[in-house]
């Protein structure tokens, strides 16, 4: 018992780590493409003055804020579920374990 409170507690934390890690770096990739493509149509726009990156940047906190919002449901439910999964499927087991050794005895087939 006390292995498998370990592991779940080695996993919550390796998991939430990793999916947090995971969610960030794709709302980084995905603000990077929308600051690109704000470049490309903004290029055409001030080609002369040369001043193309100013009204990107402006957006950047906005998009990569609204594009990391849910890093934490992401890291919570990698985290979580998986662990609340396993413990669910090992009462199960060891509950229909107990009901049948219960039965197998109260019937004399042991």
């Amino acid at each position: 018992m006390r292995v498998a409170f370990a592991l779940s507690a080695a996993w919550m934390v390796l998991a939430s780590c990793f999916a947090n890690g995971w969610a960030v770096r794709r709302a980084a990739k995905l603000t990077n493409a929308q600051i690109d493509a704000c470049l490309v149509a903004y290029a055409r726009v001030f080609q002369a003055q040369g001043d193309a990156w100013t009204p990107c940047w402006e957006d950047f906190d906005k998009r990569f804020l609204h594009n990391v919002s849910t890093h934490w449901l992401i890291a919570g439910t990698a985290a979580l579920l998986p662990v609340l999964s396993a413990w669910l499927c090992a009462y199960a087991y060891s509950r229909n374990k107990r009901r049948i050794s219960t039965a197998r005895r109260a019937d004399g087939n042991l």
